[in-house]
């Protein structure tokens, strides 16, 4: 029980991980593409 207790609190861990690696991949490309996009509505 105990190991596999600790295998699933590895696994959260794991995927919190992850999850904040994603998140900040998402948060630059928003960034990026809110950067490019700025400059594009003076044309409009």
């Amino acid at each position: 029980m105990l190991i596999k207790e600790r295998s699933l609190a590895d696994e959260r861990i794991v995927l919190i991980k992850i999850n904040k690696i994603q998140y900040n991949t998402i948060k630059s490309i928003f960034t990026d593409t809110s950067k490019i996009l700025k400059p594009r509505k003076f044309f409009f």
